[in-house]
């Protein structure tokens, strides 16, 4: 994130292997017994809105106590507290006895504001039970969250060069550069219309950009990766 130097200052690799996080600032990952989380940008009323309490029904005024634990700290310790998949508390709509943490996660981020992505992993707990990775971005998408998945390779980042070695080779997207020449701007390409990654590319062909409000679930695997958008 930022490019600060060559070399990353910071990187956590899953016990198994499957997921590496990477970081080029010291100290943004932080981790615990199950999860492990990475966080970008500036996110601002995240103490708020993953406040056990009724955060539908606060002030939209963060008060300075809600925002002196930063934004991966605040995730890791939610995280941790309802790892098991159910929510203890909170308001109405959190009370669903089914809500996954992603559902969870997600549900808090649209509290949110600034421009921020957000990587978490469960770190699972053997063969019959594998790491788990999600990505999120901001919910207008200020912070890109660029993606390349070539065979059982999937990688992420707010850097859409540092995909590049990822790629067979580098090329233009000529569907999304005609878009850019007629609008002005691009639409993502488009197609299957159930599809919402093919609305996710980019001038480089493979690599795509996430789109706003949008999270990335990953499930690594010796057999394929499993990579789901939504």
């Amino acid at each position: 994130f930022g490019k600060t130097s060559e070399l990353p200052c910071d990187v956590w690799r899953s016990e198994r292997g499957g997921v590496l996080l990477v970081s080029n600032y010291p100290d943004c990952i932080l981790e615990n017994e199950g999860w492990c989380v990475l966080c970008a940008g500036f996110c601002y009323r995240h103490g708020e809105a993953f406040d056990d309490g009724s955060f539908e029904n606060k002030s939209h005024a963060a008060s300075e106590d809600d925002e002196k634990a930063s934004f991966a700290r605040t995730l890791l310790d939610f995280c941790e507290r309802h790892g098991g998949g159910t929510d203890r508390g909170g308001g109405d709509a959190d009370r669903e006895e089914s809500s996954s943490v992603e559902e969870l996660i997600g549900r808090r981020l649209k509290h949110c504001s600034g421009h921020f992505s957000a990587y978490v992993v469960r770190k699972g707990g053997g063969n019959d039970d594998p790491p788990k990775f999600w990505a999120w971005n901001d919910p207008f998408g200020f912070m890109p969250v660029y993606y390349s998945h070539v065979g059982n390779d999937c990688v992420i980042s707010s850097r859409w060069d540092c995909l590049v070695p990822n790629l067979p080779s580098l090329r233009l997207d000529w569907d999304i550069v005609a878009e850019y020449i007629a609008l002005g701007t691009t639409l993502g390409g488009g197609g299957n219309e159930n599809e919402i990654e093919s609305f996710d590319r980019t001038f480089v062909r493979g690599i795509r950009n996430l789109g706003p409000g949008c999270f990335i679930r990953l499930v690594p695997s010796c057999e394929e990766m499993q990579l789901n958008i939504n």
